[in-house]
């Protein structure tokens, strides 16, 4: 009985690893995807424009946005810049004004660049700063 339970189990095994196969030809976008696995690990949102974006003389294709390397003091500055402007935020995680803070420290650019993106990608910008701070425990 414990030998044809083992043959059973290899025989799923095999089938299983198959399926897997199976289901990753033709995928082009796999090495893509796993790229952006990766760097969501690691705390970077790569964001692509759909059309090349200009701001003062600059162009962005792609922008990289490394949320897990800011730190408390990020955080808190971003408070502080808002309240100098007296703009004051209850709940961060839903203030599109400190998301988009948020996301230029992470991308080291100016928060008047992101403001100027079009909405589709102001929109998607704040959305992962937003997940990014709801991922973090906020």
């Amino acid at each position: 009985m414990q030998n044809d339970n083992n043959k059973n189990n290899a025989a799923t095994d095999a089938a299983e690893t198959a399926t897997e196969g199976a289901n990753d030809t033709g995928n082009t976008n796999a090495p893509e995807s796993n790229k952006n696995a990766k760097e969501a690990a690691k705390g970077i949102y790569t964001h692509k424009f759909n059309t090349p974006f200009e701001h003062d003389g600059k162009k962005f294709v792609t922008l990289d946005f490394h949320f897990g390397k800011l730190t408390g003091h990020d955080m808190v500055k971003v408070e502080q810049e808002m309240q100098d402007e007296n703009v004051y935020v209850i709940a961060s995680e839903v203030s599109k004004t400190f998301q988009c803070k948020l996301a230029a420290r992470a991308a080291s650019i100016g928060s008047d660049v992101i403001m100027d993106m079009p909405l589709h990608d102001f929109n998607k910008i704040t959305n992962e700063a937003r997940a990014f701070l709801l991922n973090t425990g906020y």
